[in-house]
């Protein structure tokens, strides 16, 4: 099995090239536009895992707790784990506990944990780094489970979306990430099996205030506004224009397509 992102992006990027653009984002309004359908994930992986409850877990990247409560939904002990202090206020808001500290440089105890977590956040990783502390951490036989989603430009009942989608992301391209297929071999190097990689597809009801709330917070505004090549507001004006159409009738629903992977330690 590989293990890739996004399908419309593909090639080598660097990790010099990689900024997690998320480091520096709005903490506030990603927690309060992005989808909560991390529920999902975790009921598919007591399935493959056969498990219905974990004794201790580590959400790595847990941003604003969305995976990390989700993931309290089906283990007794949890931890999150993230480098932004801003996204860890919201963990902590939500009553868990967490850990400012990176992927690749854990403070926390070797065999420790039964589940490893990592959701829409791999790609910011030095992957290889990422995966053998999480292989550190585990106990013999934990499991590595390995989650993301995106927005597929697909809108119930509107075939003329993904013009519009196709034109934001001309405007605003997605910025470096690490895209390229992780292949088994460096999984069974940091001590992993593969057990089942799935796709699945879950939906979500926005209406014009929150559709352009969501995409404010992806990375590729982010980095467009960082760049200084467009403004927040400008942005948001022009989000609020061409999006306004689709709105006549009320709510919209968009589909998103997810990847889930689950590894086993071997070793």
């Amino acid at each position: 099995m590989t293990f890739g992102h996004r399908p419309d992006q593909s090639g080598p990027v660097s990790a010099a090239m990689v900024e997690n653009l998320f480091l520096g984002s709005d903490a506030a309004n990603y927690d309060r536009y992005r989808p909560y359908f991390h529920p999902l994930v975790f009921a598919r992986v007591a399935q493959v895992t056969s498990t219905a409850r974990f004794s201790h877990a580590l959400d790595i990247g847990c941003g604003t707790g969305q995976s990390t409560q989700a993931l309290a939904g089906v283990a007794d002990v949890v931890v999150g784990v993230d480098a932004s202090a801003p996204m860890l206020s919201r963990t902590r808001q939500r009553g868990l506990s967490c850990v400012r500290a990176s992927a690749e440089a854990l403070p926390l105890t070797s065999d420790t944990f039964d589940l490893v977590s990592i959701g829409l956040a791999f790609h910011w990783f030095d992957r290889p780094a990422a995966l053998r502390e999480a292989r550190r951490v585990l106990r013999g036989n934990g499991w590595l489970v390995i989650f993301n989603s995106w927005f597929t430009g697909t809108m119930r009942g509107r075939d003329d979306f993904p013009t519009w989608q196709q034109e934001y992301l001309q405007r605003y391209p997605t910025p470096p990430r690490h895209v390229e297929p992780l292949g088994d071999d460096a999984f069974a190097e940091a001590g992993f099996r593969d057990v089942v990689s799935q796709r699945f597809e879950h939906e979500h009801e926005f209406t014009l205030e929150t559709l352009i709330g969501y995409l404010m917070t992806q990375t590729n505004v982010t980095a467009a506004v960082a760049s200084g090549s467009h403004s927040s507001e400008s942005i948001y004006r022009w989000m609020a224009t061409t999006l306004e159409p689709f709105f006549t009738s009320g709510n919209a629903t968009f589909v998103y397509v997810g990847s889930l992977a689950v590894y086993q330690a071997s070793r």
